[in-house]
């Protein structure tokens, strides 16, 4: 019963060990009006892995974690800077994916960020429409990349937040309900005509 226990306690340690922590700096230059009310859906699955990086003489693989919520924490990119009014009307961050990883065997080393996100705006009538979509791999590389890649997320989110702050809303983009929002992917895909129950009309064929 000893030895099984302390197998067990020598894997829980192994288990923390192998994972690092994701720091973000919200220190961004040329800022720029951000948004009063910013609500968040989180779409990703398995929120606590991040990614992978290779630490240490014997290159051994980490996940990559972050303490606490990870799409509340970006969403502060968008929010008001230095007590400024910013725009009023709620904007809903929706963050698909955000995965790192590493390759240390090239020379210079190389990291990649992958990053899925929408941004839906509310509008007068209370409806919201899309005003920034990224869907994008980041790469970047050094000899200590892992540095390189963590501040990858940060100087992103500040240049996503700045393009952000200056879209405006547009009358021909689609509008959603806040609850749709919650289930967007298939409600795009039901207003496909092909998935939806439309019948072709003649001469559609």
């Amino acid at each position: 019963m000893k030895i099984i226990s302390l197998i067990f306690v020598s894997c829980i340690s192994h288990f923390t060990q192998a994972q690092i922590n994701l720091t973000i700096d919200y220190n961004c230059k040329d800022t720029t009006l951000g948004f009063s009310n910013i609500e968040v859906i989180d779409n990703r699955e398995g929120q606590k892995l991040l990614g992978y990086i290779h630490k240490g003489l014997g290159n051994n693989s980490k996940q990559i974690v972050f303490d606490g919520s990870l799409a509340d924490s970006l969403a502060m990119f968008f929010r008001n800077k230095n007590g400024s009014t910013g725009d009023q009307k709620s904007m809903v961050f929706i963050l698909n994916e955000l995965f790192m990883n590493e390759n240390t065997r090239d020379i210079p080393e190389n990291g990649k960020l992958k990053l899925s996100l929408r941004l839906f705006l509310e509008n007068e009538s209370g409806k919201y429409s899309e005003i920034l979509a990224v869907d994008s791999i980041f790469t970047v590389k050094g000899f200590d990349v892992t540095k390189k890649l963590f501040r990858s997320v940060s100087e992103e989110f500040c240049s996503i937040s700045n393009v952000a702050a200056e879209r405006k809303l547009d009358d021909d983009k689609p509008t959603f309900t806040r609850d749709e929002l919650n289930y967007l992917d298939s409600l795009e895909i039901s207003r496909i005509p092909i998935f939806s129950n439309q019948t072709p009309s003649p001469g559609d064929i």
